[in-house]
């Protein structure tokens, strides 16, 4: 594994770290918190059941935050989301499959007056 810094000096981003372990302790701690109010020693478990445990929770909170965020602040969500760059949509993709079946069909009507053309050369040969 390497870091990369992105152009910033080492003390800014060992503050962007910092913060960012902070906030993941915390998370866990959290989690942690939930598992004792109900009643659930973690203790025992496996490191990476409760791993797992963690990135199910941390998805499922993070696509809420983003519901949320889409809702209550649109215009925020568009600035932090590229969904449009990546998902085009379904008239977009419809229009470029069709695209790509009437050039799908031209090339095997193209492969196939070729094939024929051999053929028939080959069968003029023969003769």
């Amino acid at each position: 594994m390497s870091i990369n810094t992105y152009g910033m000096n080492d003390e800014q981003y060992l503050e962007l770290f910092r913060k960012q372990s902070q906030f993941f302790f915390c998370t866990m701690r959290e989690m942690i918190i939930g598992g004792i109010e109900e009643k659930v020693d973690l203790n025992n478990w496996p490191h990476e059941v409760i791993w797992k445990m963690y990135e199910s929770i941390q998805y499922d909170v993070t696509e809420e935050a983003r519901m949320i965020q889409k809702k209550e602040d649109p215009e925020g969500y568009k600035e932090n989301v590229y969904e449009p760059l990546l998902m085009p949509s379904h008239v977009e993709l419809s229009e470029e499959i069709a695209v790509v079946s009437i050039k799908l069909d031209a090339l095997t009507d193209y492969l196939a007056e070729l094939l024929n053309k051999s053929k028939d050369n080959l069968t003029d040969k023969v003769d």
